[in-house]
């Protein structure tokens, strides 16, 4: 066990805290951002939102609408052209997915609430749109502050500057690189989920 004094205990917790935050309050893609920023907005319909189409008896197919992109004022699913500004755009094509459904009829588009307040609208498709790159920055903190941890450890091991080299470049061979060296975060696509069990004394290894 390491040999922590006061102040290397107290930024190892602090370390962790900042680290468990993190993890806590990611957003893993644009229609989970998107679902919890519009909870306890006022809604309206995008009907009244300025929204328009070039064909109301056509219909979107969904792996076209995920494929699509607004540019300038305008969102073209398939032959499809959806018009309006381009942060209610933003959120419209989001509603759309939400809904999950495989085809949806044009007409209906009208019906789909987004927040009425236009300054609302705007914020959340800031937040969607830049969230991969945000996500990135996580990631890159994530590995910062896990670099720090590991430095704080050695040193409370008494490891030298060469010993500490040595398990790092162990750490990225087979197999530990598959191991220790490959931990599960909450953005890992190959993460666990589990539910919760609870074992009696003695039960869990029968």
């Amino acid at each position: 066990m390491p040999d922590l004094n006061d102040e290397q205990a107290a930024r190892l917790h602090a370390l962790a805290v900042e680290a468990s935050e993190l993890s806590r309050g990611v957003r893993l893609d644009e229609l989970d951002a998107y679902l919890e920023l519009i909870d306890g907005q006022k809604m309206a319909k995008a009907g009244f939102l300025g929204v328009g189409w070039s064909d109301a008896d056509a219909t979107l197919d969904r792996d076209e609408l995920a494929a699509s992109r607004v540019e300038g004022t305008e969102l073209r699913v398939g032959e499809v052209v959806l018009t309006g500004d381009a942060p209610t755009l933003e959120l419209l094509r989001l509603a759309l997915l939400a809904a999950e459904r495989e085809e949806i009829i044009v007409a209906d588009v009208q019906n789909i609430l987004l927040p009425e307040d236009a300054q609302v609208r705007a914020h959340i498709a800031r937040e969607t749109s830049g969230l991969a790159a945000r996500l990135d920055e996580t990631k890159e903190r994530m590995r910062r502050l896990t670099e720090e941890m590991d430095e704080t450890v050695a040193a409370g091991l008494g490891l030298t500057p060469a010993e500490h080299d040595l398990i790092r470049r162990r750490c990225r061979e087979f197999p530990l690189s598959v191991t220790v060296e490959s931990p599960r975060y909450v953005w890992s696509a190959d993460r666990k989920r589990q539910a919760r069990r609870i074992y009696q004394p003695g039960e869990r290894f029968k």
